[in-house]
């Protein structure tokens, strides 16, 4: 989180997208998503800023918390129809990544973190079965959620392959600061008002990234710390779609997830 101070006068029709800036105001920079574009916040209002409009505070003026509401939900998008093709599905490319450890947590699968070999970049390989055809179903779906959700809020998907004829295997972006609950701990370090800043902030993000989910009818169904994902600049991920269901397909109504964080409904 970091104070920035706007340039230029900016203004977009799209204020679904866009947050619209006058010069001498003082924002909220939550990340960089895109290219030039800045995700940002001001009196409870979120949207994108293009990164040379804006500079970081450099004074010592103390920062006031501006409590973020809930953002509007944007305009109805048309629904993805999965794919039938299964076009995501690559060639068995196992033996290209150097297993490093296991990671806890993953109720929906396995996961390891894992190195590609050629570059030594980190990413996150998760394990799902795939032998007979109810778990090929499951694990389909929860791939197309993925591609179909792609997004700055939500955890990126690399690629998609099968092992062994028995398990289908998804690489996934790394998130270096782990899920959420580990970093729960850390802010209990903090100084009362940077720690509520920092809360806001995760919470905006969160706010937006299941905002997106609901525009695409989609319903995560397991929102909780272990399936919030940190990465190195604080900027957070949604992820982990084993039981995200469409609100068409109406079998969401099955309790499922985790019993604490459900609901008391």
């Amino acid at each position: 989180m970091t104070l920035y101070e706007v340039l230029y006068d900016y203004n977009n029709p799209d204020t679904t997208k866009y947050l619209n800036v006058k010069k001498g105001d003082r924002i909220t920079k939550i990340n960089e998503p895109e290219p030039g574009w800045s995700m940002c916040f001001i009196e409870g209002k979120f949207g994108y800023v293009s990164t040379s409009y804006i500079k970081p505070v450099t004074d010592t003026q103390p920062l006031i918390p501006q409590i973020p509401q809930i953002p509007q939900p944007l305009p109805k998008r048309p629904i993805v129809a999965p794919t039938t093709t299964m076009g995501w599905m690559q060639e068995d490319q196992y033996h290209k990544y150097e297993m490093i450890r296991k990671l806890q947590g993953g109720a929906q699968g396995k996961t390891f973190l894992v190195a590609r070999k050629e570059t030594n970049k980190l990413f996150v390989l998760k394990k799902v079965d795939y032998l007979d055809a109810g778990d090929k179903l499951k694990a389909n779906r929860e791939v197309e959620q993925m591609l179909n959700l792609a997004s700055p809020f939500t955890v990126l998907l690399v690629c998609v392959f099968p092992h062994d004829d028995i398990e289908l295997c998804l690489v996934m972006e790394y998130c270096e600061k782990g899920d959420l609950r580990k970093v729960m701990d850390e802010l209990q370090q903090l100084p009362e008002e940077e720690r509520l800043m920092r809360v806001w902030e995760i919470l905006a993000q969160i706010f937006l990234a299941v905002d997106h989910l609901h525009s695409h009818d989609v319903i995560h169904r397991d929102i909780k710390p272990e399936n919030i994902f940190v990465m190195a600049d604080g900027s957070v991920r949604v992820g982990d779609f084993g039981l995200a269901k469409n609100v068409e397909n109406r079998d969401y109504a099955t309790a499922v997830g985790t019993k604490v964080y459900q609901a008391p409904e």
